[in-house]
């Protein structure tokens, strides 16, 4: 046979093959259009990432890294999700994702966070029905807390205070409150329905309800007893010390028989601290950790004060409390000596002179920046280390260094 070329019956002369042809064309060109079209959405969406484009896209596919931010972002959210935070950052890395932001310029100049500032450590003794030398009444104790609360300040265990471990909303000041002598009119238990509950009427009673209407507030406190009846009741030692601990409360002690230590010798000391701690030890499985010294008196030594050993077991004392006289330093101050705490008595004096001090100097008081890994204070970020920060005390947290905005006087 001879060439089909020119002889208008090969292939290329079929109508129908012409126009399978031009449809296969077609689709061809709409693949190339279409995987070109997707290789361009791939490059633009990569490129933009990078630039913020995600927090756009976000609320139309679903929440983005910073969902969560709104409302405020993390001022005062103690333990918040912190999902905000990225991952490398260098405040952020392994810290998981209950962490905060850092603050940002403009909340810093809001707050005004201070954490080399003073810390109101208040002593109380007995809270019963009328105001006495060593005695708050219920009516006043009641006022001290909202009067604390409206004031900015937000309670934590004095344990805290010692360790620098301090969780209070940003903004707020922490307060550590302190009864001494372990009265009933701190801690009055009952039974209701098997559960141990306590009276609305003595201090924890108050404290829980208080704490229930303010969480932001807390109920931390700090009991100094001694024995043999803690809360004057011999028939619910138990009871009443595994309530504070069960309640996130803290027992402290106060030496076994409400001994003066004044100018005694180490060995009494070891005698009177020892065994309260391994009384409450053995009682309560719980273990004292800070002691306050009954009337005030200081031994002839510190031997056997910081720590000791009595009866073959072993006790620590973190910080040594002394009778009321001012406001504490900072737990990352140069200045602090954890073996003297001082404190401020619980009277309507006291209290209205040194609150009214850090009303009138509300720059020298202890101000939270909401997060217990960083110690934020105001001052020349670019000058040298503050003189009065002890970075021993610091240990791994981020020290923050920030500019107050200029006074406009």
């Amino acid at each position: 046979m001879g060439s089909d070329l020119g002889t208008g019956v090969g292939p290329g002369s079929n109508p129908a093959s012409r126009r399978n042809r031009r449809r296969r064309g077609r689709k061809s060109s709409w693949q190339l259009a279409l995987s070109l079209s997707v290789l361009l959405v791939a490059v633009f969406l990569l490129v933009f990432h990078n630039v913020g484009l995600s927090h756009i896209l976000g609320p139309m596919f679903g929440p983005g890294p910073d969902s969560g931010k709104e409302d405020g972002g993390h001022i005062g959210n103690v333990g918040g999700s912190g999902a905000g935070d990225p991952a490398g950052s260098d405040h952020g890395a392994g810290q998981g994702n209950d962490r905060p932001e850092d603050l940002d310029e403009e909340q810093l100049a809001l707050l005004k966070p201070n954490e080399l500032g003073k810390v109101m450590v208040i002593m109380y003794h007995d809270v019963s029905e009328k105001e006495g030398e060593w005695v708050r009444s219920r009516e006043n104790f009641r006022k001290d807390l909202e009067r604390f609360y409206e004031l900015g300040y937000s309670l934590i265990p004095f344990n805290s205070y010692l360790t620098g471990d301090i969780h209070v909303p940003a903004g707020r000041a922490p307060l550590v409150l302190t009864f001494d002598d372990g009265t009933s009119g701190q801690l009055k238990t009952t039974e209701q329905d098997g559960v141990t509950v306590a009276d609305p009427d003595c201090a924890v009673g108050m404290l829980l309800a208080f704490s229930k209407e303010h969480p932001d507030f807390g109920h931390a406190a700090t009991f100094y007893v001694n024995f043999p009846a803690p809360f004057r009741d011999s028939s619910r030692v138990q009871q009443n010390l595994e309530f504070l601990i069960e309640n996130g409360m803290e027992i402290g002690n106060h030496t076994y028989n409400h001994k003066n230590l004044a100018g005694v010798a180490p060995a009494m000391v070891a005698e009177e601290v020892g065994s309260l701690a391994n009384k409450v030890k053995d009682i309560a499985g719980y273990e004292t950790k800070s002691l306050a010294l009954p009337y005030g008196g200081y031994p002839s030594s510190k031997d056997n004060l910081g720590s000791g050993q009595w009866d073959g077991q072993d006790y620590v004392n973190l910080g040594v409390l002394l009778v009321g006289a001012e406001a504490a330093p900072s737990p990352f101050s140069a200045k602090i000596n954890p073996m003297a705490i001082p404190r401020i008595r619980g009277s309507q004096e006291e209290l209205d002179k040194w609150l009214g001090y850090f009303q009138k100097y509300p720059e020298r008081r202890f101000v939270s920046d909401g997060q217990a890994d960083t110690v934020t204070i105001p001052g020349d970020p670019d000058a040298q280390p503050n003189l009065d920060l002890d970075l021993n005390r610091v240990e791994s947290r981020k020290v923050v260094t920030y500019a107050l905005p200029a006074d406009p006087g």
